[in-house]
């Protein structure tokens, strides 16, 4: 178990001045809360009212933007996004023209609903509008810095601001051009936990499930080992499905299968929660790991509740290797067929889907140890790739070989051992074929040189940032590199 006892009383001392005290939460604070756990029905009686107690509309509109944001972040349906793009850009122009520019609230809300516009921008291939909203979100952000640099709830939008831009991936590096503003990854985690502080306070307590959720999505994705559960931010993960989505994540990083299976289909089965269909990969995902039986069931069931075009290859791909460990190649075949002609491979899971399926079949000793290695089995996984015939191996089948079996020592705290799989992972001639398994393990290389050997740790990271071909997950890996330059630089 991930609870151990210093949590559970840092936990306690963290809620005692709520549990002594309950919080009585205007309706405006409430709604922001519901939104944030995904609970769009009660944000509607919230609204209802706030109206009804005479809310000015522009804090409406900025409650109403916020779902709609956090709707299509769930959701990934470009088409949907497109259909509504009008409508979401006049909110902002009718917030503008009616809010009081005197109140700090006025520049944190025009900088959030122009950041979040232009995340949703770039995320669907609107690289124009996603610059033009991003430069209004960070005008309005340093405008209210400048003015009210004591007001706390403006440090979230600033660590975003600051992450997003300091480790912006090579490809959207003409966006920030545009902007003339140099983030700092460092700076931004710095901001995002003096956000997590401020909502200790009982006068900022409504804003603790949007804070922790901004929090983590930049810690587990840039800074590893900052933490290892939301909990530890005094937040239940099964109290909304955006929580439940970063601690699937954590979880599935630390091979806590059981626990994340029971977190999971607590909340997809939650039904005053707005669907949020990635759940249900990631619960097929740790099934799959696990070998429960109805992995498929659940993998489907993704194909059924996704509205977007994402993780369809991927989903697939998982079901092709749930039948292929069930001897059934028919079925296998079939899903290896639709991985190939469904969907689009336009994020990693999808990309690395797509390739698996254009090669030769992977060995089925590689397949068990990677399901080992994900359901938290790291021992396993060794022991299962020492049955497999290195020297029979393709050169793309060894550099993965020597790839898993350094995850898994370096998941045993066996680092030199993970150090030297790694080299051999990126010894191994693939000709101008980059793959996501060499390139993560000169990321991992540098993780672990970090701190004892920095200067191999930087070039480590800068061979990253070198290779220009496309590979799985590349915009993630740079992102991963600039943030570990950045700590490099801040150390």
């Amino acid at each position: 178990m991930r609870k151990n006892v210093l949590s559970l009383l840092l936990l306690l001392t963290m809620s005692a001045p709520i549990l002594g005290q309950p919080i009585f939460y205007t309706p405006f604070e409430r709604g922001l809360k519901d939104a944030f756990q995904l609970r769009f029905d009660e944000v509607e009686k919230d609204i209802q009212s706030m109206r009804e107690n005479g809310e000015e509309e522009w804090r409406i509109a900025y409650i109403e933007h916020t779902v709609r944001f956090l709707a299509h972040f769930a959701d990934e349906n470009k088409e949907a996004y497109d259909d509504e793009r009008s409508a979401l850009k006049s909110r902002i122009n009718d917030f503008e023209e009616s809010a009081p520019q005197g109140v700090p609230e006025y520049y944190l809300y025009m900088g959030e609903m122009s950041l979040t516009i232009a995340a949703l921008e770039a995320k669907f291939g609107h690289d124009w509008g996603a610059a033009g909203h991003g430069m209004d979100g960070l005008s309005a952000l340093q405008k209210g810095q400048e003015l009210f640099p004591q007001y706390k709830p403006m440090y979230a939008g600033m660590g975003i601001l600051n992450v997003a831009i300091g480790s912006v991936p090579d490809d959207y590096q003409f966006i920030t051009n545009m902007m003339g503003y140099r983030g700092d990854v460092t700076r931004g985690m710095n901001y995002l936990r003096q956000a997590i502080e401020a909502s200790k306070e009982r006068k900022y307590a409504y804003l603790k499930e949007k804070h922790a959720f901004l929090y983590g999505l930049i810690a587990q994705q840039l800074f590893p080992d900052e933490i290892s559960s939301l909990e530890e931010l005094n937040v239940r993960p099964d109290n909304s499905p955006l929580l439940a989505f970063l601690e699937s994540s954590l979880l599935m990083s630390a091979g806590e299968s059981d626990e994340l299976i029971s977190l999971l289909e607590e909340v997809t089965t939650n039904e005053s929660f707005y669907t949020f269909p990635y759940l249900y990969y990631q619960l097929g995902r740790a099934k799959l790991a696990r070998g429960d039986d109805d992995a498929n069931t659940v993998l489907q069931e993704y194909i059924l509740v996704n509205k977007g075009e994402n993780y369809v290859k991927s989903t697939y791909r998982y079901l092709h290797w749930y039948h292929r460990l069930h001897s059934n190649s028919r079925e296998a075949e079939h899903f290896r067929s639709l991985v190939l002609n469904e969907g689009i491979a336009k994020v990693g899971g999808d990309q690395q889907a797509e390739r698996e399926m254009k090669r030769e079949l992977t060995p089925l000793n590689l397949l068990r140890a990677r399901l080992q290695f994900d359901n938290g089995d790291a021992q396993g996984c060794i022991t299962t790739l020492r049955t497999v015939q290195v020297e029979d191996l393709s050169p793309l089948f060894k550099a993965d070989y020597y790839y898993r079996m350094g995850r898994a020592h370096q998941k045993l705290s066996l680092m030199n051992s993970a150090k030297r799989n790694f080299d051999q992972c990126r010894e191994i001639d693939l000709g101008e074929t980059v793959t996501f398994e060499q390139v993560n393990a000169a990321l991992q290389l540098a993780i672990l040189n970090e701190r004892d050997n920095p200067e191999y740790a930087r070039s480590l990271f800068n061979a990253v940032l070198s290779y220009d071909d496309e590979y799985p997950w590349r915009h993630g890996m740079q992102q991963k590199a600039k943030a570990g330059l950045s700590r490099l630089d801040a150390a």
